[in-house]
């Protein structure tokens, strides 16, 4: 009985130590893994410049795709737009990686993927400086808002034959989307004309330009600004206008006399010039307005893309190596 004794004190002198560290050290399980897309994308950085301060940010991708959305849709239009506006985003900025990469004159003076100037790339609004634009109570609603569509997108990619498309954008059309050729004189196959008639819904589809004929005169930098014949673009808007028996193609007088589109008329009015214009932007690809109303409407974010960007696939999961 005694040999009994003290052969069960010397099992639990052995397991003493055990005992003591299952009672008052909390055992933490082992890491969950990553999921295979989350090993994928978790190394990725984005290299953007930040034009007005003349520096470099290392980003996380999905940072990124925050202060993107963020910069270039408001946060209340519906998410499936919201969620079409990131693709584009990432579609965007994977096409200038390549384009870059393969025609280096083309980074606009700096050496990063992109930067945040959208008249060369793209609109990025981080955080902070959302919070400060638009106030506390906008980021408490909005931030959860965009980020949702940051990650119920993240890592999908529009292609057209395999490779990332030029997912370019505009706040509004004139009605119809225009082809890239009569924009940027070079065909795309994905950036043709749509309709797009629900743009004219937005309370700010029409605005009005006027000028003095002597203000004209100055801009153009010509005494004769009587009218003559115009042309159109496919997609209806000003392709030529004559003026004083010179042509300008209708961008050039757009950016001679800060207009918000090329869907305009022309007309002289006793002694004043009166540019009556349509939509708001380059007006091709995706028009951020037409999403919202699709997605008003029921339209899912693949719909949406597919329907801008003619004859693209979607591809999720799809990170290159930056």
């Amino acid at each position: 009985m005694i040999k009994k004794h003290w052969i069960a004190l010397f099992f639990l002198f052995l397991l003493l130590p055990y005992l003591i560290l299952t009672i008052f050290v909390e055992v933490k399980p082992e890491k969950t893994p990553q999921k295979e897309e989350e090993q994928k994308s978790s190394g990725f950085t984005v290299t953007l410049y930040r034009s007005e301060q003349n520096r470099f940010e290392e980003l996380p991708l999905r940072d990124y795709l925050w202060g993107a959305l963020a910069g270039e849709m408001p946060a209340s239009y519906p998410k499936e737009a919201l969620k079409a506006q990131v693709v584009a985003c990432y579609s965007y900025l994977l096409h200038r990686q390549k384009t870059v990469a393969e025609h280096p004159a083309q980074n606009f003076g700096h050496d990063g993927d992109i930067c945040d100037n959208p008249a060369h790339c793209k609109a990025y609004l981080p955080p902070d400086e959302a919070a400060a634009r638009y106030g506390e109570d906008w980021y408490e609603t909005s931030a959860p808002i965009l980020s949702q569509a940051v990650d119920e997108v993240f890592g999908q990619a529009l292609l057209y034959d395999q490779q990332p498309v030029n997912a370019v954008f505009h706040a509004m059309s004139g009605g119809y989307t225009e082809n890239a050729a009569d924009v940027w004189g070079a065909e795309v196959p994905y950036l043709q004309s749509v309709d797009s008639n629900w743009d004219k819904k937005a309370k700010d589809f029409s605005s009005t330009a006027e000028f003095s004929l002597d203000e004209m005169r100055e801009i153009l930098g010509q005494q004769d600004c009587s009218l003559g014949a115009v042309t159109l673009t496919e997609g209806g808007s000003v392709a030529t206008q004559v003026i004083g028996g010179k042509s300008y193609t209708g961008r050039e007088l757009r950016n001679l006399f800060s207009l918000r589109s090329t869907r305009f008329t022309l007309n002289i009015e006793e002694d004043t010039a009166v540019f009556s214009v349509s939509g708001y932007g380059h007006q091709v690809g995706l028009s951020q307005h037409g999403a919202s109303i699709l997605a008003e409407e029921g339209y899912q974010y693949q719909e949406i893309l597919f329907y801008y960007y003619t004859g693209t696939t979607l591809q999720k999961d799809y990170y290159p190596s930056f």
